[in-house]
Formats: structure tokens, sequence, C-alpha cells
């Protein structure tokens, strides 16, 4: 499998269907309004065409007619005070219009001689937002793998449920992930000779021992002499706060490192990551099913992956005692860690608690398994406040130091999670980890077995994983920041996007005020102009639909908004702009926002929170988190009466335009913010 670690968005210019010269203007005034509906332009086109950009905001495309003279181009500039910043040359012959683009100086532009057609310069979003699914691998024990493409086929007297699994072929079809990305897998060793992991294990050549086998250690004589990780001493004589992990000799880590990355070479089976590297840590040691690691030891396994580059850290481990230290440890490491929750069948939300797993971190993720039928494992520990999601852990086919086996437990649903973590960074190398770990949740789909035993009710979904930390309208956006907002402000790429896009404007000193509490008519305007960065077409003259905001500065964007059934007033017909916005209210906004831009509504797929179900936006709560454009305020806590702050909701409509542009086309036009270029969602 040669999938590329990250397929960039293939990218093509708009231009409009002109004559001799096509030339693009910078506005020098404030941004007009969209037309209501489409406009289709189609002229003949001869050689030396060219396409005049501006750098940021909304951009105009001026198609000059064939018989236009330098001299009439010159008039037209000068009569409406637009100023060209770039030329593109060799433009195609003939494109569509598609939205025209009204407003004063664009008004007398086209009324100048000389100026065939003038529009607005968007990005074009592929209406097909995903990828084709890449062919199943050739290797032999792919058959069994249910948990990675699961067709209904029993595995050795086990029934099987057809879709019950992590759609690793849809995941493949975007990456199989990049020998750039690194999981760290802190377990019992990984025998470095397995024909499916030999060329998956990350070495690191600053380091060269007496025992190193091919670079990589697998002896047990306590101390680093390897090139890729670390070897520690153990077992230790003392019980009390010991770690410990079914595991004899390597066989565990073997296993645990096979279903992240064995590779495709037409030899046993694949993992879910296959192009990216493992760092082996061997902590654990032992003879017969349990091994065990000291606390010591483990705490360095964690300082060296984070100091050596991992970018994601699997645990399929646990420890019965919570320790302050191993909880810093996580906390500061800095990626990803995952977290198996143990094959007790506790419920970990009552008395039972199993550590990392327990710990409630934004960088945690706590796994436990799921059958082949999508019930929850006979044997797995859950929890409705502290396991995160479920993954395959029945029947899983598993790499032995010797060969390849059939095992289940928790162990074994963890490092799927790692795996799809690991695709999401190589896909998405600079997404916050906090963005990557939120996903896991929010493009889970629900199975019976994560109903009322997990936080996101849902299983992972490596496919949707990939697609939804996608970033098609905020990733490459760039702007100076407000000057009023910290660097280290959570919501600063969020604002820096909106900027780009002139969705978020300030005020006149440059500020944005991110603290402050937003109200009903500042959410209106923020809503109004992003719908019309993404291509949403409004009617032209909307009609007044609130008597208590005329005149105000927000008042044509409450009746934009209006025309298309996002906004409603109350009772009496009023808007009340100055009133407050609560979370829930922002929630029904934005999702009505999105179901007028793609035409499609759906109902929630879950209920992601318990503290708004006896609120009248619960169901709009819900829909909104299925998208990814809210989050909780802790687990499963959304607070939908609290009021909202600006930056916040900076946050929510610039995810709000992302989904859009990875949705494709929004009501008739293209998904578009104003960053020069087009690109694939």
């Amino acid at each position: 499998m040669n999938t590329a670690a990250s397929r960039g968005r293939s990218r093509r210019r708009t231009t409009a269907s002109i004559g001799a010269v096509v030339t693009t203007f910078a506005l020098l005034g404030p941004l007009p309004a969209l037309a209501a509906g489409t406009a289709a332009t189609s002229a003949s086109a001869s050689a030396g065409q060219a396409v005049v950009t501006a750098d940021g905001g909304h951009r105009l495309l001026v198609g000059w007619s064939a018989a236009a003279t330098p001299a009439e181009r010159a008039r037209a500039l000068a009569a409406t005070g637009l100023a060209v910043t770039e030329t593109v040359t060799d433009v195609v012959d003939a494109v569509e219009v598609a939205q025209e683009y009204t407003g004063p100086a664009a008004a007398a532009l086209r009324a100048q001689p000389g100026v065939d057609v003038v529009e607005v310069d968007r990005w074009l979003w592929t209406a097909q937002s995903e990828p084709p699914a890449a062919e199943p691998p050739t290797d032999p024990l792919f058959r069994d793998q249910w948990s990675l493409h699961n067709t209904g086929a029993p595995v050795e007297g086990t029934t099987t449920t057809a879709g019950i699994d992590v759609r690793a072929l849809e995941a493949w079809a975007v990456t199989s992930g990049s020998d750039d990305v690194v999981v760290a897998v802190i377990d019992s060793g990984v025998n470095p000779d397995h024909p499916d992991l030999a060329d998956a294990l990350w070495r690191n050549p600053g380091e060269a021992g007496d025992a190193a086998v091919d670079g990589v250690d697998s002896d047990d004589n306590g101390y680093v002499d390897d090139v890729h990780g670390w070897n520690f001493v153990g077992p230790p004589e003392e019980e009390s706060g010991d770690i410990y992990v079914s595991a004899e000799e390597d066989w565990h880590g073997t296993a645990v490192a096979s279903l992240v990355a064995a590779q495709v070479n037409d030899v046993g089976m694949v993992g879910l990551a296959p192009d990216v590297r493992v760092m082996v840590l061997k902590t654990f040691h032992g003879e017969g099913e349990i091994g065990r690691a000291d606390l010591a030891d483990m705490l360095q396994a964690f300082a060296y992956a984070a100091d050596n580059g991992a970018d994601v850290i699997n645990a399929s481990w646990f420890n019965t005692n919570d320790s302050p230290l191993l909880r810093a440890a996580v906390a500061e490491a800095g990626v990803p860690v995952v977290a198996a929750a143990g094959n007790d069948r506790w419920d970990l939300s009552a008395d039972d608690q199993v550590f990392p797993a327990n710990y409630t971190l934004p960088n945690l993720v706590a796994v436990t398994a799921v059958a082949p039928d999508g019930s929850l494992a006979e044997f797995a520990n859950f929890g409705r406040t502290e396991v995160d999601v479920v993954a395959p852990g029945v029947q899983m086919r598993i790499a032995m130091p010797n060969g390849w086996a059939l095992q289940g437990g928790t162990s074994f649903a963890t490092p799927l999670v790692s795996a799809a973590l690991a695709l999401a960074r190589s896909a998405q190398p600079d997404a916050p980890v906090a963005d990557l770990v939120d996903a896991v949740s929010w493009t889970s789909r629900p199975v019976a077995g994560a109903d009322g035993t997990t936080i996101a009710q849902g299983m992972l979904d490596a496919g949707a994983l990939l697609r939804g930390i996608q970033r098609p309208a905020c990733a490459d956006a760039e702007a100076e920041p407000f000057g009023d907002v910290d660097p280290a402000n959570p919501h600063v790429d969020a604002l820096r996007c909106l900027r780009a896009a002139e969705v978020a404007t300030g005020d006149q000193d440059g500020n944005f005020l991110p603290a402050a509490t937003i109200n009903r008519a500042q959410l209106a305007s923020l809503l109004a102009r992003a719908l019309e960065a993404a291509g949403v077409s409004f009617p032209a003259t909307p009609a007044d639909a609130f008597p208590d905001d005329d005149g105000t500065a927000h008042e044509d964007a409450t009746n934009r908004l209006a025309a298309l059934e996002i906004v409603r007033g109350d009772a009496d017909g009023l808007f009340r702009p100055a009133e407050p916005v609560t979370r829930g209210q922002v929630a029904a906004l934005v999702v009505r926002a999105h179901e007028a831009a793609t035409g499609t509504a759906t109902a929630p797929s879950r209920n992601w929170f318990t503290d708004d179900d006896r609120s009248t936006h619960a169901d709009a709560v819900d829909a909104a988190r299925d998208l990814g454009l809210v989050r909780g305020v802790a687990t499963l806590r959304f607070a939908p009466e609290n009021s909202s702050r600006r930056d916040q909701v900076a946050s929510l409509v610039a995810r709000l335009l992302d989904a859009l542009a990875r949705a494709g086309d929004t009501n008739g036009a293209a998904a578009a913010i104003a960053a020069g270029d087009t690109g694939t969602g």
C-alpha cells in the first residue's frame, strides 16, 4: 500500500469567461453583499489572457472584452478606485460565473467600457467529500481481520456482523501513514525479526549497544543499549504500586505493535497504520501470563518517548493504584496517549478504577473492546463517564514472536485507536493534539456495545476520523492576529481564519474583545459573513424581519438569516438583538446555518450530553456535536444555558466553515473563503 501520507488538495484557479484579459481587483472599501441567485456568463477567449488577484480578502475577477484597449482599462481602474495586485497567465478558455458580485465598486466597474464580466474569485470544492475506499491488501491473514474490514465472514467459528469494523479501507484511501510518524509502544518488547515488523520499527541512530540485534534491542540487561528504545530493569521485588500487563516474554508487545503497523508485504497480517513506525519501549518483564513493570521505569519510558519525538503513546496496560507521577507523565507527554480500560468487567465509573484509563486529561483516550457483532466484549471494563470509545477487541489477528495467533482483550482494542491517531497525524501534521483526541470521539459511530458504556457511545471510525480532521477552509488561512488576542488563546487560529475570510473584522482599533459576551445581533453578523464566505446565496433585498433591530448595524445580517429561516423571533415577533446568546442558542444557529447551506437536515445520532436533555436546543446541540462544531465543558456536560464568549463562538464559526467545505457545494454555489486558491474538500 503506497498511499501518500497526506493527500494534498488539488488546486485550480477560478476564472471568469471573458475576452482577452481577466483582471482581479482588491476592493478598497467595505465588502458588498452577495447578490441573490447565480448568473452564468460565457464569452470567447483569445491568447494572452491573464488573471490578476488580490492578496487575502474577497477578490473580484474582471474580464475585459477582446477589444478593450490599455487606455480603456486604465480609465476603468481610475474611475472605480480598484487596484491590480497580481497577474496569473494562461487562463482557460471559458468558465461559468458561479455568482455575481454586486456593490458600488463592482457595479461601477461593470458600467465601464471594455468590461465584460465581474465576479468573485473563490475556492471551489468538489462535491465528493469522501474518497473511494482503498483495495484490500493481499496479505493472507487479512481475511481474519474483521476489525479492519468486516464482511460478515466467520473467524474460526466466531460469528461476525458485516460493517462492524474501524473502516480501514476508507482511511487508507486518505493515507496509510507516514514513516515520519512514530507510535511509542510501552510494553513487553517486540521481536525485531518478525517478518511483519522488521521494517516497521523506529531506530534511533544516536544509540547503539553491545546487545543490539540489527539495531533493535532484544535482551533483558536493563539499560539502553539499542538504537530504537528503552529496555528497563525488571521485574521489581515489591508488588505494591506495580503496573501489570498480560505478557510472556515479548509476545504482548509484538501483538500490540502488529495491530499498529504490521506491514503490507504479502506476508501475515496488516496493521491499521502500516506505514508508520513503532518505537519499542520495553518496560514489562515476567514469566507466564503476568508481566509487571516498575513505576520508575514507566515514567522514564514516557520521558524517552517525549524526548525522542513520539507522535502517539500506546498504553495497553493498567495500574490499580492512582499515581500522581503517572498522571503527570501522561499529561506532560505532549501527544495523544491511548490507554486500555482493562479486562475484569469492571464499571470504571463506579468504585473500581484503573490508571491511566481513569484519568480525565485532554490528551488521553481510554478504550474498551467490542466483539465482531458490535456488543461489548464479555471481559471488557467499561464506564459511561470514564471510557471514551470502543474498538474491536475479540478474536483479533495478532503477530506472535514466532508467528501469528488470534487473541482478545482491551489491550488489542487500544492500538487500533493509537494507529488511527497516527494516520490522523500523518494526514494533518499540524493539527493540535486536543483536536485529534476530540475527533476520535465525535467521528465515532454508534454501536450497541458502546451505548451506556462509554462517553462517546460510539466505536472508532478511522475513515470518518481522517475526514473529520480536515480543515479545508482554515488550515492554511493566514492573517495578522487581532491586537487584543493573546497568542496562547486556544481560539487564536480560528480567529486568524475568520479574519482572513473577512468574517471577523474587529473594531476600529483592530481589537476583537475575545472575552466579551456575544449578543444575538453580533452573532447574526458573524454567521451571515461566514455563509457569504462559503458561497451561500441570500435574497438581494430580504424583507424586514424584526421591528426591534431597525437601523442597527446588524439589521441586514439578521434579515438575510431570517430569509433562510436561520434566525427566528420570539413569541412577540422580536429579535432582541442586544440579548446575550447562550451556548444552546449558538449550537442551534450554527446547525441551522449548516442545514441552510447544504440543504440537508439529519436527526442527531445519539445523546451526547446529559445536562441539556430538558433544553429546547437539546437536539441541535447533539447535531452540532455530530458535525464536530461544539465541545462540552466537562464530561457529558454542555452547559447550554451559559452565555458565550466571542472567541468561543469564533471557533464554532470556523469549524462551520470547514464543515461546509468538507460537505461540498453549498446552496448551489461553490463553498469558499477568501484565501486565494481553490482545492478539494
